[in-house]
């Protein structure tokens, strides 16, 4: 973020451009960096079918390249066709709050209220985004291959099968 002054002098953050066509690497962090997104059976199951939700809109313009959950944050590199990458992420924290919420009898947010996104041009850093994303789980010593991440993660997906998800019991 590019911090700026008002007219009095005051530090303000300036908003960045949100352009079409770009990819970007996004880091949202869980409130207070608290473990909301453990890999439990049906937190994984309310989490990809959220996502799942979120990207099939038809409002979002969005092309996932990686996803990764971790215990208090999730990282995704994705292309947004068009501007809406704000009103995505909004969208699937909000979906994935209401249904976390839902499972535990709580209220609130599970989320930090801003989210962090890097835009990636050169393709060899978007490469490097990615296998940062997957290989996260491996980083931070929970397990020593990507694909044993119990957590929702693309890594056990394969590009263009699609895949069957049940609506959650819970919530939704």
């Amino acid at each position: 973020q590019r911090i700026g002054r008002t007219a009095e002098g005051a530090h303000v953050t300036v908003p960045r451009q949100v352009l079409p066509g770009r990819t970007v690497f996004i880091t949202s962090r869980a409130v207070g960096r608290t473990f909301r997104f453990v890999p439990r059976e049906r937190i994984v199951e309310s989490l990809l079918f959220c996502f799942a939700v979120a990207v099939a809109k038809k409002e979002f313009k969005v092309r996932v390249h990686e996803v990764v959950y971790m215990s208090n944050h999730l990282h995704i590199v994705a292309t947004f066709d068009d501007t809406s990458r704000p009103d995505f992420m909004q969208y699937l924290n909000s979906l994935c709050s209401w249904q976390l919420n839902a499972m535990r009898g709580r209220s609130g947010t599970n989320y930090e209220t801003h989210f962090n996104a890097v835009e990636v041009a050169d393709p060899q850093k978007v490469l490097e985004h990615c296998a940062y994303t997957l290989a996260n789980p491996c980083a931070a010593h929970l397990v020593t291959r990507a694909t044993s991440w119990k957590g929702v993660t693309s890594a056990r997906l394969e590009y263009g099968k699609p895949i069957a998800l049940s609506r959650p019991k819970t919530g939704m």
